[in-house]
């Protein structure tokens, strides 16, 4: 499905209003956590041209996202972060460069939910990574469709969506099991697609839970 209104709505305000939400964001605990996203803000705040305010868009809708803002995720930065030297640099930088590259204004929230997962321990570091390119690489209604399918999805069903997600790592081919289906090929989703519901979920379950807070 195209975008909402309302996300192309926020993306014509926030090129008028970078400021407001440069300063809103600053004040973010994921960037406070994460230095190279304060850096970026302050290279937002530095040059007025669309390309850095459509960036900043970006980063705004990353950090607001609901279940980022859970006392829950606030507390995890610390351990998640900064237990490991080169942690907070690493996955600084996978979120920079894939908030840079994001062609959707609905795609920030997502790679912000699979974040809280990393925080909460649900995927690993190398899984956050690989889910990060995923994202940029799938087109949104893709991504919504993996997302919202029954856990016992066929691998015969959704052939069209998933053949467009070949190459992201969330589907691969998977031949017929019956004599009628020798030579077919379907799609099964990975174990990285597996992966890629769980964060999500929980994230909404954070988010849920903080609401109900």
């Amino acid at each position: 499905m195209p975008q909402k209104p309302s996300d192309r709505n926020f993306l014509e305000a926030a090129l008028d209003n970078v400021e407001v939400l440069l300063d809103a964001a600053t004040e973010n605990e994921a960037v406070k956590a994460i230095p190279i996203l304060g850096t970026a803000i302050k290279l937002c705040k530095g040059y007025d041209d669309l390309r850095n305010k459509a960036f900043a868009a970006k980063i705004y809708k990353f950090v607001m996202e609901p279940s980022l803002q859970s006392a829950q995720s606030k507390a995890s930065f610390a351990v998640s972060l900064h237990t490991k030297e080169g942690v907070a640099e690493e996955v600084g930088e996978a979120l920079f460069l894939t908030l840079e590259k994001l062609a959707d204004m609905r795609k920030p929230a997502l790679l912000a939910q699979v974040f809280v997962g990393y925080l909460d321990e649900v995927i690993d570091l190398a899984t956050f990574r690989r889910l990060a390119a995923a994202i940029d690489q799938a087109y949104f209604d893709d991504i919504e469709l993996l997302l919202e399918v029954p856990d016992n999805y066929s691998d015969r069903e959704g052939l069209v969506w998933k053949m467009r997600m070949l190459g992201t790592g969330l589907v691969a081919p998977s031949g017929g099991g019956a004599w009628a289906e020798s030579g077919m090929i379907f799609y099964k989703m990975t174990e990285l697609a597996t992966s890629f519901r769980k964060a999500v979920a929980h994230a909404k379950s954070v988010a849920a839970q903080a609401h109900k807070g």
